[in-house]
């Protein structure tokens, strides 16, 4: 009779295989785990060394910033027109209608003066300017059409005539040292003189500046 087989033998036999397949295989882990370090470790010393050795560069010799900034960019500047020029202004505002305009402009103390046309003899011209401005300054201030044409701080006392297509507005206008009397005359539509108006007054306070 033959003997039977040693099971527990057979048992032993099978462990010591899955115990070496799992050896195998953690060392295999092992393996890929330090190879993974490794790499890492090289990345890691070649950035540190690149980053010493650009601020070592750096701060041996930091750059300079060269900021040329054109300061007359930034200085604004407003150019008062002269006579000449402001003769030619009124006219490019005034535009087909230049003919049918009377302007008087005159300061107070009387530094300077502007007329429109300045060959025109009309009395418009020859008046009291200084009984015109004296009347003028016992108004009262209120809102005029030409208000938003001038800076703040700026007063304006203000009459209006208007005659058989004729319509005359004047003007006195109070800035700190100086009075400023404008007188417009026109004869045409009063609803179009009153959109050039503004424009007209902008134009001779700044020509006043200038006086």
């Amino acid at each position: 009779m033959l003997p039977k087989p040693d099971k527990t033998k057979k048992k032993s036999v099978e462990q010591l295989d899955i115990l070496d397949s799992l050896s195998i295989e953690k060392k295999l882990q092992n393996k890929r785990r330090f190879i993974l370090f490794v790499l890492i470790l090289t990345v890691g010393l070649s950035l540190c060394f690149w980053i010493y050795t650009f601020i070592k560069r750096t701060l041996s010799s930091p750059p300079t910033l060269s900021l040329s900034l054109n300061l007359s960019r930034f200085n604004p500047q407003i150019i008062l027109p002269n006579k000449l020029d402001i003769k030619k202004e009124i006219y490019d505002i005034l535009g087909n209608n230049a003919s049918n305009w009377l302007v008087l402009y005159q300061t107070n103390p009387p530094t300077d003066n502007f007329y429109w046309p300045d060959n025109n003899t009309n009395s418009f011209f020859t008046g009291n300017t200084s009984k015109i401005m004296n009347d003028l300054d016992k108004l009262e201030v209120n809102p005029s059409l030409i208000t938003d044409a001038l800076p703040p701080g700026a007063s304006v006392k203000q009459s209006v005539f208007s005659q058989d297509n004729i319509n005359e507005w004047r003007f006195l206008i109070s800035v700190p040292q100086k009075q400023i009397l404008m007188m417009f005359r026109f004869t045409g539509s009063v609803e179009s003189a009153q959109k050039i108006l503004p424009l007209l007054v902008e134009k001779l306070y700044w020509f006043s500046l200038k006086s």
